[in-house]
């Protein structure tokens, strides 16, 4: 689990640091704050293990640059990711995981010269300073000046690696792509049957008739629909809310994450289906043994959160985020202090202002 985050020079964001991350971490702030920033960090983190993302079918690195604008890519723009635009020092971002802290480097080479490496120097037994996790290759310097095509393999550089390889990052742009999440996500569910969990899901607050799925040949082309009593509807029109639910319990119970990165997941969502998409998402995060670290601008998700927490043990922590002249701050808050500020009539969204 990751209980710590140290970034330097990434995007917006000079410095900052945040300690104290649970199993459920939400990370609340007006926009601009860089909640979506810390997010990124830590998916690109994971390109050391792995830079390719398997549900997107993409380089991570590219993703990262075109995700927000739809344009972009790390050879042509690569430089617009650090801080200023200078990329003369490489960008910081450290993990801590499982009680250690772990540094990795994201350097200004082509994604062919794998500029995302892990600093090996604290590592019991490595021989190399920096070492990319995905190809074996190691380096003297991070610049990658020198450099060998074979490392020695510890049982903790594998059990980091084995880590950053769980990492998934869902954000809007993933979930309006159903097409992409069930090529990779139904598959997988559906050979385990895991697709009765989706249906219960699906029917618990977003469709009460619903059944099953099934997939149907529309166009030339096959899609995921699911079954009521009476008919069948594409997944593509499903309401808002139930699609997002759905496409996020699809790719978890593929995946088997680590750790699942979520953008705002309570967009588009009424209260009563956050609740269950909420209380879903926790219940396996405590059954599957993964951390959910989300971004969001709901206190009501916070307020649902942290009442799931309760009811089913699952550690939770939420930190309110601001960024003053690139350097970022955090405030954690507990169930007490939310209610407190909720009697002074104060939305925790405006904190910035007190």
């Amino acid at each position: 689990m990751i209980s710590s985050v140290y970034i330097r020079g990434f995007r917006g964001i000079r410095e900052g640091f945040i300690d104290g991350l649970e199993r459920v971490t939400l990370l609340i702030g007006r926009n601009g704050a860089g909640k979506s920033s810390i997010l990124e960090a830590i998916y690109l983190a994971s390109a050391c293990a792995n830079p390719q993302d398997e549900v997107r079918r993409e380089n991570k690195l590219d993703y990262v640059l075109s995700r927000r604008g739809g344009r972009g890519s790390w050879n042509e723009t690569r430089r617009f990711l650090w801080f200023m635009g200078s990329a003369e020092a490489p960008i910081e971002v450290h993990l801590g995981i499982s009680g250690k802290r772990y540094k990795f480097v994201v350097v200004d080479v082509t994604k062919y010269e794998y500029p995302v490496k892990l600093e090996t120097a604290q590592v019991e037994g490595a021989q190399c300073c920096f070492a990319d996790l995905a190809t074996g290759y190691a380096w003297l310097d991070p610049e990658g000046k020198i450099k060998r095509e074979f490392f020695s393999v510890t049982d903790e550089l594998a059990r980091v690696k084995r880590f950053l390889e769980g990492i998934l990052f869902i954000d809007g742009v993933l979930a309006r792509r159903p097409d992409i999440i069930e090529a990779y996500a139904w598959p997988r569910v559906l050979q385990r049957r895991l697709d009765k969990i989706v249906t219960a899901l699906i029917k618990e607050e977003f469709e009460l008739e619903a059944e099953g799925f099934t997939y149907a040949p529309i166009a030339g082309g096959y899609y995921l629909m699911l079954q009521t009593a009476e008919t069948a509807v594409r997944v593509d029109d499903l309401g808002d809310g139930a699609r997002s639910a759905l496409t996020t319990a699809m790719l978890v119970l593929a995946y088997k994450p680590t750790v699942v990165l979520i953008e705002e997941p309570e967009l588009h969502m009424h209260p009563r289906g956050l609740y269950v998409y909420m209380k879903f998402l926790m219940r396996l995060a405590k059954d599957m043994d993964f951390q959910v670290i989300a971004s969001t601008h709901s206190v009501e998700l916070v307020q649902i959160a942290q009442m799931v927490s309760q009811e089913l043990g699952v550690g939770m922590a939420a930190f309110y985020l601001e960024r003053e002249a690139g350097i970022l701050k955090s405030r954690s808050f507990s169930p007490q202090d939310l209610e407190v500020l909720r009697k002074l009539g104060i939305d925790v969204r405006l904190l910035h202002i007190f």
